[in-house]
């Protein structure tokens, strides 16, 4: 499966930058989590890592890519499906557990689609941790609000 975004997309400026940073940061450590992320799909049809939590436990790096071609990711599900997803613990989930990538030994997920105001994707804002971890109404409720706060951004743009 290829996605595709419209390559003609403003930059995002410093000063929201600087924002999204503050409040992925946030989002870390009110979620209780050691890594947490805002994507993009990039012009080369991967996913790039554009903000990530500063913690030292987040073992993502800034601009670390990943392929979507076919990849079967948390990520490219969120972007691919454009909804919602939790993962409490990729061995002991029977969609998620050949398809999991235990390299950075990220075995739980929550991520939401964020798009563009056109509807095209931009990418995701998620949440990972290492173990089972089980979220929150009120943690739910602030990942989605968080999402409304980029895509509001990007409408700005």
């Amino acid at each position: 499966m290829t996605i595709t975004t419209d390559t003609s997309h403003p930059m995002v400026s410093d000063e929201y930058f600087q924002q999204w940073q503050d409040l992925i940061d946030l989002l870390a450590e009110f979620m209780q989590v050691p890594a947490a992320l805002l994507t993009h799909v990039d012009e080369n049809n991967q996913l790039a890592v554009m903000v990530k939590n500063r913690a030292s436990t987040n073992p993502y790096q800034s601009d670390q890519k990943f392929d979507l071609t076919g990849s079967e990711t948390y990520s490219e599900f969120v972007i691919r499906e454009q909804k919602t997803l939790f993962v409490a613990n990729a061995y002991e989930d029977t969609a998620w557990k050949n398809k999991y990538d235990p390299t950075l030994g990220m075995i739980n997920y929550l991520g939401v689609p964020v798009t563009w105001p056109n509807g095209d994707p931009f990418g995701t804002l998620c949440v990972l941790d290492t173990k089972t971890h089980y979220y929150s109404e009120l943690q739910l409720k602030m990942m989605v609000q968080l999402r409304n706060i980029f895509e509001a951004h990007l409408d700005i743009l």
